[in-house]
């Protein structure tokens, strides 16, 4: 039987463009009973050509409820399996609700570019348990043509995020010979709200993406995907998810390759103590009038609470995971330096400027960066971000950042100096942490490191950002092949979208990004000896051992201060095997003047011992 096109219009940034959509439906059949979704047919070059294999069309099967609405008696408690539809078929053919979070109105711009009718009173809900498919359109049926899975965590810090977003088109990646599923997961109070014990464990958001993966090995064969091959990728606090998988022993076996994108489960964001989350709970119960000396009940009482009534009584800073006995079993750092992780093959790395979009509005342009400034952003950065409630930890800790960030030998105009407040903040949140996790999974697997640094002229409008956190993910899925014309992208933005996805593509299907060259391109693993890594640009480049005085002072230096603020101990200068175990480099700037610049007598000290020869970079 022949297949008949229709022309579906579609608005995207405000223009109109056309594509083909086959009248006939794509059916499968799940554990769950069958699904009707629908195919998209790239029309000429629109996707990236016919991207790996020919590939041309590709179905989308949207909304799939992966586990039970966790609403009523289901808050705040693990996930259940979804009830079956047997004997109807379950129409996949449109989003479903986002999860409840706070409502961000340029967040809904975006979700809007990708779901014109989304309004946050009509689509976000508690009952958000939903994952999305994207396959190439071929039904497989047999072990050897199935396709390797990609399963993309979001990010958001916890509290916000959805799957829904023109940032994260579904149906170009695939193209490549891959199968896309994008999840959600319960954010906020909804999904890491915890007691501490029995009444309420938490982790409710990081338990709903292990039953998302339960169920990808359950039923993705029946979309031509391989569950033997599936590779977790998350961005942000997803990358962070990503790295906790690695490390729960509930996780284990569910997904067998890794990527970690500006996240790992070392990034101060990544994870939180349990006593935190818990003083959160009790003052939302108390907030909403319930008791807090009997935790069971309390839980009973917030069951009982309006959806919007917790999310306006929530305190929404520093959310995350915590140690539940179930899921964790321990902080990250001890799981990790213990050696009690999946030894999986991994890509991990950021962008050039992560820091960029985390410079309070009061540092920003046009205020002139002075070195007065410099350090009044050093001081502000200390107090809001590093919480240290000690006064001397924060003084001492000032001083040596001021010391390290300072470009000795440079001019010290507002642009280099905020510049060196962009790596600061990258440094701490994700470089540094990065580097640590990777220098210990190398160690027991195939590792991959990035840099992403390619800028596309249509963020021109804030040069001072450079490469902040999250623009590199519109090329993770392709945006740049849609020739979306109010987009912009140039020949070379498309470029590192097909590198990117070739690059993920390959590595799902045999672990390692570049089993041959890709247009030329070959990436060397990472090891503790060369630290190579690849720099993903219009021009990519391998280089080696990623600013290594800055990644020791977070990753040696720093843990020592904060120890010398205790113990009233001198802490020890990391070592230059610790610092650079292969370059041989000159250092610049004057050490005599940074004595004199970071501080006198004892402090100057200790700060002039332990950055000895480390001046700037």
């Amino acid at each position: 039987m022949g297949t008949k096109f229709l022309f579906i219009v579609f608005v995207v940034a405000g223009l109109w463009f056309a594509l083909a959509a086959s009248s006939e439906r794509p059916i499968v059949e799940t554990n769950y009973g069958k699904i009707i979704g629908k195919t998209r047919n790239f029309v000429d070059e629109e996707g990236g050509g016919a991207g790996i294999g020919g590939i041309k069309d590709v179905n989308a099967f949207l909304g799939i409820p992966y586990a039970s609405p966790p609403v009523n008696n289901l808050r705040f408690r693990p996930p259940e399996r979804p009830a079956a539809w047997k004997p109807k078929i379950y129409d996949a053919t449109s989003f479903r609700n986002v999860c409840a979070q706070l409502e961000v109105p340029h967040f809904e711009t975006s979700i809007r570019l990708a779901w014109s009718d989304f309004t946050w009173n009509n689509y976000s809900s508690e009952d958000c348990l939903y994952l999305n498919v994207f396959a190439p359109a071929r039904n497989a049926r047999n072990n050897s043509s199935l396709y390797p899975v990609i399963v993309f965590i979001h990010g958001g810090s916890y509290v916000f995020g959805t799957t829904t977003r023109h940032t994260t088109p579904g149906e170009v990646l695939p193209r490549f010979g891959v199968v896309l599923v994008t999840i959600q997961y319960r954010l906020g109070p909804f999904g890491f709200m915890t007691t501490g014990d029995e009444a309420a464990r938490g982790n409710w958001g990081m338990l709903d993406q292990v039953q998302a993966l339960k169920w990808v090995q359950e039923n993705i064969g029946a979309f031509g995907g391989d569950p033997n091959k599936v590779t977790l990728l998350g961005v942000s606090s997803g990358g962070a998810s990503v790295g906790l998988h690695i490390l729960s022993p509930l996780s284990k076996g569910l997904f067998h390759k890794a990527i970690m994108e500006s996240g790992v489960e070392f990034s101060p964001f990544a994870f939180s103590s349990v006593q935190k989350a818990v003083n959160k709970t009790k003052s939302a119960a108390q907030k909403l009038g319930c008791v807090t000396e009997k935790h069971k009940e309390m839980m009973e009482c917030l069951r009982a609470q309006k959806t919007r009534e917790i999310l306006k009584h929530y305190e929404w800073q520093n959310v995350g995971p915590v140690i539940d006995y179930f899921f964790m079993h321990d902080t990250p750092e001890n799981l990790r330096r213990s050696g009690n992780f999946s030894s999986v093959p991994l890509i991990s790395g950021f962008n050039s400027h992560e820091g960029s979009h985390n410079i309070p509005k009061k540092f920003q342009p046009p205020i002139e960066i002075t070195p007065q400034v410099f350090k009044e952003s050093i001081v502000d950065f200390v107090k809001n971000h590093t919480f240290h409630e000690d006064d001397m930890t924060s003084s001492l800790l000032g001083e040596a950042i001021e010391f390290q960030y300072t470009p000795w030998g440079k001019q010290q105009n507002s642009l280099t100096l905020r510049e060196k407040m962009v790596d600061m903040q990258s440094d701490y949140y994700v470089s540094a942490p990065t580097l640590e996790v990777l220098a210990i999974h190398s160690q027991k697997a195939v590792t991959f490191m990035y840099e992403f640094s390619h800028r596309s002229k249509k963020n021109a409008s804030e040069d001072w950002r450079w490469v902040r956190h999250g623009d590199n993910t519109p090329y993770d899925f392709g945006l740049p092949l849609l020739n979306i014309s109010s987009m912009d992208f140039s020949e070379e933005d498309k470029y590192v979208s097909r590198l990117i996805m070739s690059f993920y593509a390959n590595f799902a299907k045999d672990g390692a990004p570049t089993p041959s060259p890709v247009q030329g391109v070959n990436w060397t693993e990472f090891n503790m000896t060369h630290g190579r890594y690849l720099a993903i640009q219009g021009k990519p480049e391998v280089k080696a051992n990623f600013n290594p005085y800055r990644m020791a002072f977070w990753n040696r230096y720093y843990p020592r201060l904060v120890n010398f603020s205790k113990d009233m101990v001198s802490p020890k200068a990391p070592s230059e095997e610790e610092v650079n175990p292969t370059a041989n480099q000159e250092n610049s700037g004057s050490p005599t003047a940074a004595k004199k610049q970071s501080g006198q007598g004892l402090l100057g000290t200790i700060l002039t011992c332990a950055l000895l020869h480390r001046a700037a970079v």
